[in-house]
């Protein structure tokens, strides 16, 4: 996405456009996937499908980490401001045609987590247009705090982004006795946060060393390893141990594959050309996808179940959910995302 903060890099579009078509191949997908046992390093990618979500808070992390710099001073007001311009607009119009549809469903709660950033409670999981904007909740966050981290990570060094991830690593072993929902650690901040936390600090050591996986190799080895875990990660109870170490840990991947997808010497213009307008409307697609699938679930093209659901995702519901979100784009998030402000103090 292009901005008036940083220099333009293709790369990291063409990878919110791979994840959110991981994020949508498998809500397409459940529950056909989700309780088969897959040994199959393709279809794995659709079983973890979820996982891009992820990749979503690694690159938010890794690319305001590029962004600010290490001296840049952030005008907190402007940032803000350029966040909710990004985030609200969309937001809002998701927001207002679930009402409509699920008028009898409805109540305060949900506009009341509108502006309190809750979207991970059960009212939403239960909706199903809105299920996804849990994200956004901790994504939000992120944004609020980010200056402050920034200033704290350029004071201290990167030693105090590392105390902060290992803090949310003790918070989920002491709260373990407290729930056994897997659930409280994969839609709270208490599961995801320090993804975010990892991907900023994989930004400030990509400053320092920018030449970094700048090979033919990394990329698909870094692919090859993420596969790996992937298959790894399917036969693996969420107990403790998982629960507690699996979000710092699939960061590193995933940075690994941010950083060498960005310093890669494969290069297929066409391809990263269409790739990177697709990723441009990435988050149109991640919030505009339920209504699509909603619409196409049912329907059968093949006797198959899963080998359905795969064709229809693949051929219906990722072009329909494109067209949908370029218009979305263009009409609603383009006009808002040209108010947006320079948020640096020049000359500090």
């Amino acid at each position: 996405m292009q901005s008036n903060n940083t220099s333009y890099l293709a790369r990291l579009d063409s990878l919110r456009f791979m994840a959110a078509s991981m994020v949508l191949m498998f809500h397409a997908t459940v529950p056909q996937i989700v309780t088969l046992d897959i040994n199959n390093p393709l279809l794995i990618w659709v079983q973890e499908g979820h996982r891009g979500v992820n990749l979503f808070f690694a690159l938010s992390g890794f690319l305001f980490a590029l962004i600010a710099g290490h001296e840049k001073r952030i005008n907190y007001k402007y940032f803000i401001f350029n966040r909710f311009l990004r985030i609200f607009p969309l937001l809002i119009f998701v927001f207002l045609i679930t009402a409509a549809i699920y008028r009898t469903e409805w109540h305060s709660e949900q506009f009341l987590g509108l502006f309190f950033l809750q979207f991970y409670l059960a009212e939403f999981q239960n909706v199903p247009t809105l299920g996804v904007t849990w994200t956004i909740s901790i994504e939000f966050i992120f944004y609020l705090l980010f200056p402050f981290l920034h200033v704290f990570a350029n004071k201290y060094g990167e030693r105090y982004l590392l105390g902060l991830i290992s803090l949310f690593m003790i918070m989920r072993v002491l709260s373990f006795p407290l729930t056994h929902d897997e659930l409280s650690y994969f839609f709270s901040l208490l599961g995801r946060f320090d993804i975010l936390l990892v991907g900023m600090l994989a930004g400030r050591y990509y400053l320092k060393r920018s030449t970094l996986f700048a090979n033919y190799y990394a990329l698909p080895l870094s692919l090859l390893l993420l596969t790996g875990y992937f298959l790894i990660l399917a036969d693996i109870p969420h107990r403790l141990p998982y629960l507690t170490l699996y979000p710092p840990i699939e960061a590193l991947l995933w940075c690994s594959v941010i950083i060498a997808t960005l310093n890669s010497k494969i290069a297929i213009p066409v391809l990263e050309s269409v790739t990177a307008k697709l990723g441009s409307i990435s988050y149109s697609m991640y919030l505009l996808h339920p209504f699509i699938i909603l619409n196409c679930q049912k329907l059968m093209l093949v006797e198959h179940p899963l080998f359905n659901q795969l064709l229809v995702g693949a051929c219906l519901m990722l072009p329909l959910t494109i067209a949908l979100s370029f218009l979305s784009f263009y009409v609603i998030e383009k006009p808002f995302m040209a108010y947006r402000v320079r948020y640096f103090d020049d000359g500090k």
